[in-house]
């Protein structure tokens, strides 16, 4: 296994390469957190539908667990691709008793849950160690200081009395870049399970773009993909930007997010000419709006991975990313695309060089795409995985946390 991301803390290096990663056929999992649709326009959902699909071309019997029906577009895809569902019951206490039955009659082999701070989630890892269910979890940056910043009181006391508790008890954390591992040891300094630094996944067939050409145009045209939380996805920064580089048309797609609709709202009110916003785009659609980009950005305060961003480096998309974000470290590291300050004048003028040099975006668009197709191409994630289920089946299952304790 070795590096993760071309960085050496990955834990699955110390598993055996006898390992398969071919799923014995009685080998089940449930993976927890996703959406009842596949085009929900969240970076945890993309990742589970994704990786759930590349799970069950491993041989894997793989089910999401569903709170609600899942929709036409998720029913199509579990016809196309095999992957089979649970729909549980809302209400937390007949979720409760549904899931119960559940690990009785039909336990799975391992449960996977993404996310954090979501009390069925809790109560199903409760549950599980109940019945000596091994669980991971992957929190997707859902530890960050910005996140845990927000709504601090409330997660501070659910953190305490909950939320580590759930992560004390999981077999296994995985990490989606390696500067997550560090926020993850400061959430939980007294984790006794495995850490693993596991990338999150690109669904190249959705994309329908197998190469992406620079554009040669004198109106460079800047693209960003994903929800417009104002604050968390800098969505002032890149209207900030698009002031200040008019000769570059900036283009933002996604859906607006209800914690910052008033500041959206004022943003709108005062645009720059050369800056639009538009609906969320899914599938062929999404690719062809990357590869007709000059550049793609993500200007985030903070964010753990970034699913458009690395759509983009796979189609060869070049990128420039905020240094807030940590796959700017790997940026950094590889040489894959710009980093910049999050101080809209430093970056304008960054940006504005780099748009000037053809040269340099080329080569920034080859580096990133070889990247992206060695590190996140489904297949690769999906073995990445499986070696740290493997490790999670046959380690000891770390000593049960008080359910009250901090």
């Amino acid at each position: 296994m070795g590096d993760c991301l071309g960085h050496p803390i990955c834990q699955m290096a110390r598993l055996s390469a006898s390992i398969p990663t071919q799923c014995e056929s009685s080998y089940k999992i449930w993976h927890v957190g996703a959406c009842g649709s596949p085009l929900a326009v969240n970076g945890v959902n993309a990742l589970v539908y994704t990786l759930a699909e590349a799970q069950v071309k491993l041989g894997c019997e793989v089910y999401l667990l569903l709170y609600g029906s899942p929709d036409a577009a998720a029913l199509a895809f579990g016809r196309r691709t095999g992957v089979k569902f649970i729909v549980v019951p809302n209400s937390f206490w007949r979720y409760a008793n549904a899931v119960t039955s559940l690990l009785s009659q039909s336990p799975p082999g391992i449960v996977h849950m993404h996310s954090v701070f979501i009390p069925r989630q809790a109560l199903l890892a409760h549950l599980l160690r109940k019945a000596k269910i091994p669980y991971l979890v992957t929190p997707n940056g859902g530890f960050a200081p910005q996140v845990l910043a927000r709504n601090r009181l409330k997660k501070t006391i659910y953190g305490s009395l909950i939320e580590k508790t759930r992560v004390r008890g999981a077999a296994g954390v995985c990490a989606v870049t390696p500067g997550e591992e560090g926020e993850i040891r400061s959430y939980v300094p007294d984790f006794s399970g495995f850490i693993s630094c596991v990338p999150n996944a690109v669904d190249p067939d959705s994309l329908q773009v197998s190469q992406c050409r620079v554009p040669d145009s004198a109106k460079p045209t800047i693209v960003f993909l994903g929800r417009l939380d104002v604050v968390h996805k800098g969505i002032d920064i890149l209207v900030d930007l698009g002031r200040r580089l008019p000769d570059a048309e900036f283009h933002l797609y996604g859906a607006e997010d209800p914690r910052t609709r008033a500041e959206l709202k004022t943003l709108k009110r005062e645009l720059p000419q050369n800056v639009f916003f538009h609906d969320p785009v899914f599938g062929s659609e999404k690719g062809r709006v990357l590869a007709a980009a000059t550049l793609y950005i993500q200007a985030s305060r903070w964010e753990a991975f970034g699913i458009a961003i690395a759509e983009a480096m796979y189609i060869g998309v070049p990128c420039a990313v905020a240094d807030t974000v940590h796959m700017a470290r790997i940026f950094e590291r590889h040489d894959l695309g710009l980093v910049f300050e999050p101080d809209a004048m430093r970056a304008s003028a960054a940006i504005r060089n780099a748009l000037g040099d053809q040269a340099l975006l080329k080569r920034w668009s080859a580096r990133a795409q070889d990247f992206a197709r060695q590190n996140f191409h489904p297949a690769m994630v999906a073995e990445k995985v499986q070696a740290c289920y493997a490790l999670a089946v046959a380690r000891k299952r770390p000593k049960q946390p008080e359910e009250s304790t901090d």
